[in-house]
C-alpha cells in the first residue's frame, strides 16, 4: 500500500538545506531559495562528487544546514508550496513525481531496504555511521535519491517486496543457478505477454531482477500492460478531459536457493498463477517447467500444541521471547468441529495458550493427540538494539501453505527459525 503523499508535509518534513540542494540541481526556484537563506559569500552545494571518500552520502555544510535552518518553518514551507504550485506543469509534475518517490521510503523500513541495498557485495558503501547522524528518513532517503539514485530505486523494489504479506510458495529445487542474460529476462518477458494476450492485456512487458543478499534470493519484478483505461484528467492544460491510459501491474517471484522454494505475489486463479512460476521455470531456472506439486501442507503445526515444545534460537539473533498468541484446532468428528483459542502471553504466564487448551480440552474429555491445529499466531520479541525499543513481530500461519510474514530483515529470521522449528518444510530436491 503507497503511502499517503502530501506536498505541505513533505516540506515539513524534509530539512531545507537538502531541499535547496535539490532544486539547485533542477535549475529551479532560485529566488524563492536566495529569499530563504541568508546572504553568504560562499555556500557549500553537496554532490555525490563531494561525498567523502569512504564512499558514504555527501553532507551539506554545517554552517549552511544551521543558516538554513534559521528561517520560519512556516514562512518556508508556504513559499516552497506556493511556489511549485505556480510552476509550469511540465516542472511542476516531474518535482511532485520525485517527492513522491522519496517519501515511499522516507520510513523505518525503508531506509533499512537503502542500508541494506547500500551495503550488498555489489555497492559496498557504509552509510550506516552518516544516516545517523541525520535529522530523520526524510533526509536519509532524499539524500539516498540524490547520490544514488539506481541504488535508491533497487531499494524501492525491496520495499515493495517487504510489504507483501501473503506469497504462493513451491518447491522446485535446491541450489539452481537462474540465467541472468537480457535475452533470458526477455524470453520471461514474452512468456508473461502470452499468457496474458487472451485477457486482452499484456502487450508489452518488462523484467528486471536482483539478487538480494541475508538469505540469498533471486528477485523478479515483472510489469505487463494493463487493459487500457480512460480517465478525466488535467494532462494538457485546464480543461478537463478523458485521456487513455496504458497502466501497468506488478508481478513478483523469488526463487530462494538455499530452500529450493519459489515464491509468487500476483492477483488471479491457481492455474493462471502456476502458468506465471511455469514460465519462470522455463526460462530462468533451466526447468522443463514447474515441477508437479509435491503432496502435503508446507507447515506441520502439530508441535505447537505441545507445552514442552522448546523454540531455541541463537544468541546472534537476539530473540528475547517466542509466544503462542493464537491456535485454531479441528476436534475429532470433522471440521465444523474447531476451537479457537487466544491469549496474551508474557513472563509471568509464558503458557497461557497450553492453560486454556488444557482446561477445554479436559472439560470436553478431548485427547490433546486427537486434535488437529490449523492455525497459529506466534509472536517474536527481540532486543532493543543499542538501548532502543524492543521489536515484536508478530505472524500467522494457516495449513495448507498460508503466511503472513513479509521479506523484511526480522521476518527473514522468523522464517528461518519456522524451517529449524521444523514447523515449515523446505524443497526435498
Amino acid at each position: 500500500m503507497a503511502r499517503q503523499y502530501s506536498r505541505h508535509m513533505f516540506l515539513r518534513q524534509t530539512p531545507r538545506a537538502i531541499l535547496k540542494e535539490y532544486f539547485s540541481k533542477k535549475g529551479l526556484l532560485a529566488e524563492i531559495v536566495r529569499l530563504c537563506l541568508a546572504k553568504e559569500p560562499a555556500e557549500a552545494v553537496a554532490s555525490a562528487e563531494a561525498a567523502p571518500p569512504d564512499g558514504s552520502p555527501g553532507a551539506l555544510d554545517k554552517a549552511e544546514v544551521e543558516k538554513f535552518d534559521r528561517m520560519s518553518k512556516k514562512k518556508g514551507v508556504d513559499a516552497l508550496a506556493n511556489a511549485i504550485e505556480q510552476l509550469p506543469d511540465a516542472q511542476r509534475v516531474p518535482v511532485e513525481g520525485d517527492f513522491d518517490l522519496v517519501n515511499e521510503m522516507a520510513y523505518a523500513r525503508g531506509v533499512e531496504a537503502i542500508l541494506e541495498e547500500a551495503a550488498s557485495p555489489f555497492r559496498k558503501l557504509d552509510w550506516a555511521g552518516s544516516f545517523a547522524g541525520m535529522s530523520n528518513h526524510y533526509e536519509r532517503a532524499f539524500r539516498a535519491f540524490l547520490d544514488e539514485r539506481d541504488l535508491f530505486d533497487v531499494a524501492g523494489h525491496f520495499d515493495d517486496m517487504d510489504r507483501v504479506g501473503s506469497w504462493e510458495r513451491r518447491p522446485v529445487g535446491k541450489n539452481l543457478i537462474p540465467k541472468v542474460e537480457q535475452a533470458d529476462l526477455n524470453a520471461f518477458a514474452a512468456a508473461i505477454s502470452a499468457l496474458y494476450k487472451p485477457q486482452g492485456r499484456g502487450r508489452y512487458c518488462t523484467v528486471k531482477n536482483y539478487l538480494r543478499q541475508g538469505p540469498e534470493r533471486h528477485c523478479y519484478f515483472v510489469h505487463p500492460e494493463d487493459h487500457v483505461v480512460n480517465e478525466p484528467s488535467y494532462a494538457s492544460g485546464p480543461e478537463l478531459k478523458m485521456v487513455p491510459r496504458r497502466p501497468v501491474f506488478e508481478i513478483m517471484l523469488i526463487y530462494r536457493p538455499a530452500e529450493g522454494i519459489l515464491e509468487l505475489s500476483a492477483i488471479g486463479k491457481r492455474e493462471h498463477k502456476e502458468d506465471i512460476m511455469g514460465a519462470l521455470c522455463k526460462t530462468m531456472l533451466g526447468l522443463p517447467g514447474l515441477p508437479d506439486i509435491d503432496p502435503g501442507p508446507d507447515y506441520d503445526l502439530s508441535s505447537l500444541k505441545k507445552r514442552e515444545t522448546e523454540f531455541k534460537t541463537a544468541d546472534e539473533d537476539a530473540i528475547e521471547a517466542v509466544d503462542i498468541k493464537l491456535l485454531c484446532v479441528n476436534l475429532p468428528g470433522g471440521k465444523s468441529r474447531r476451537i479457537t483459542f487466544e491469549a496474551n502471553p508474557s513472563r509471568k504466564s509464558p503458557t497461557a495458550i497450553h492453560d486454556l487448551i488444557d482446561e477445554a480440552l479436559n472439560v470436553q474429555n478431548v485427547p490433546l493427540d486427537s486434535v488437529h491445529v490449523a492455525k497459529a499466531r506466534l509472536r517474536l520479541t527481540f532486543a532493543p538494539p543499542n538501548g532502543g525499543r524492543k521489536k515484536t513481530l508478530t505472524f500467522e500461519i494457516a495449513l495448507p501453505n498460508r503466511c503472513t510474514l513479509r521479506d523484511s530483515k526480522y521476518d527473514q529470521i522468523a522464517k528461518k527459525y519456522l524451517r529449524l522449528w521444523k514447523i515449515a518444510r523446505e524443497s526435498s530436491s
